[in-house]
């Protein structure tokens, strides 16, 4: 499971307060890096719908704090620094959580990641 896709996710479980469904805490066992190929146009794009706060924390909770430095917010003019786009990009699509979980904040139900994908499948006990 790549960064980005935990930066859009957030638990579903019926006794899960609102404003405790999203972010997902990390529990990583296993992470790998994959080069994939950079697209600087697409890293700006989706910049508008990363939180960065999130995308922060969850650097810090998989230990690669110290391998990546972002700073505290996207600079304004962010199409003119190619390296922090560069660096955005690994974090984002090049580290991949192959084994571990994610924690729901709010009722601390734990969603297996294994193999690289992430099981948010509820119990029925569980839906709305």
């Amino acid at each position: 499971m790549k960064l980005i896709t935990h930066n859009m996710l957030e638990s579903r479980v019926k006794d899960c307060p609102d404003d405790k469904r999203f972010p997902l805490g990390i529990n990583a066992t296993k992470v790998i890096e994959q080069k994939v190929v950079l697209n600087k146009q697409f890293i700006i794009n989706i910049l508008t719908k990363i939180d960065w706060e999130v995308l922060l924390e969850a650097i810090k909770q998989i230990g690669y704090n110290e391998k990546i430095e972002l700073p505290l917010e996207i600079p304004v003019e962010i199409e003119k620094d190619d390296d922090l786009i560069m660096k955005i990009h690994h974090a984002l699509l090049e580290i991949e959580i192959i084994e571990g979980e994610l924690i729901c904040q709010g009722t601390g139900r734990k969603f297996t990641i294994k193999e690289g994908i992430a099981n948010m499948l509820l119990n029925s006990e569980e839906l709305k």
